[in-house]
């Protein structure tokens, strides 16, 4: 028995979850400064942007990026 094809929209969320996963060095759930600061330099972006990061994907200024602030951020990246 096959079964069905994902969705194009499973298959984005599916890779948005593994790439916050991959970030999330702690498990937690969330990226800390850290975390997104080794994620930028990575993608081999500047590492002083992780400020402006958080003042713009911050959302609950708890200074730390939850999965959907995540999803929001890499949506307006398309």
């Amino acid at each position: 028995m096959s079964h069905p094809k994902p969705s194009p929209l499973a298959k984005q969320m599916k890779e948005l979850g593994d790439k916050f996963r991959s970030l999330d060095k702690d498990e937690s759930g969330y990226l800390s400064k850290q975390e997104v600061q080794e994620g930028l330099k990575s993608l081999g972006l500047p590492e002083n942007s992780v400020d402006d990061f958080f003042l713009q994907n911050d959302r609950g200024k708890d200074d730390q990026i939850s999965y959907k602030e995540f999803v929001v951020f890499m949506s307006k990246k398309k």
